[in-house]
């Protein structure tokens, strides 16, 4: 059972990652993914694990992976030394990158570090320890009455409203959340949690706004409730 679960959550951190950079369209930003839904990406050049160069690093003889992307990044521990990224050829990634390596609290460097803002996992465990599954755990909303939250937008599933990008609520928001009230906790530098905008959500119809946060990866001030445990937007607006 361990095992199928340590195998689920890394097919699922690497889905999130297709999923988040793989429907992104650099230019205009949404597409239309079917059944009068617009899905939108923050646009970037980062590349998946399935990619021409595989998301590795090499570090003290070992060879880690990337963690897709966790809902969760930890804070880093303290600094162990220097990787490096293998040499990749057909994807023209040349060789030679360094990367400064942090420890990662609670977990054995043996079985995984930081580097790059990024967990790594060494080889192919057959087991992983409690710390990294709560990397992959959904955040909850849990603070009483309103709170803010600050982050980058990182992609919006909303119903389409005529031919061009016009996102009507009820719809749903991925959110990086790196500062704010309540989040992220003490023992992460950020989070991803996922925002409901209703009709009444200030700004939730906003395609400039949302358009141009999800293009140039402006943060958002973002004022929430909780509602059974989701986050509910109340207004969001571009951070100062």
């Amino acid at each position: 059972m361990t095992a199928a679960r340590d195998t689920a959550g890394l097919a699922a951190a690497r889905t999130r990652r297709r999923l988040l950079w793989l429907v992104a369209v650099t230019v205009s930003v949404v597409a239309l993914v079917g059944g009068g839904t617009w899905l939108a990406a923050m646009s970037g050049e980062r590349a998946s694990p399935e990619g021409a160069c595989a998301s590795e690093i090499v570090f003290e003889g070992r060879t880690y992976a990337g963690y897709g992307d966790p809902l969760r990044t930890p804070r880093r521990g303290e600094r162990l030394g220097v990787a490096t990224t293998p040499t990749c050829v057909d994807g023209q990634r040349s060789g030679g990158e360094q990367l400064d390596v942090w420890s990662l609290p609670g977990v054995e460097p043996s079985v995984a570090v930081m580097a790059d803002g990024v967990v790594w996992i060494e080889g192919r465990p057959s087991a992983l320890p409690e710390r990294l599954h709560e990397l992959t755990e959904p955040v909850a909303c849990t603070a009483p009455g309103q709170s803010t939250v600050t982050g980058r937008l990182m992609s919006v599933e909303a119903p389409m409203d005529g031919e061009d990008f016009r996102p009507r609520p009820p719809y749903q928001a991925m959110v990086v959340a790196d500062g704010g009230s309540s989040l992220p906790p003490p023992e992460y530098s950020r989070v991803t949690i996922e925002v409901t905008v209703t009709s009444r959500t200030e700004g939730g119809s906003d395609a400039e706004l949302i358009a141009g946060a999800l293009r140039d990866g402006d943060h958002l001030d973002i004022t929430v409730r909780c509602a059974a445990g989701a986050f509910e937007a109340i207004s969001w607006e571009l951070a100062p």
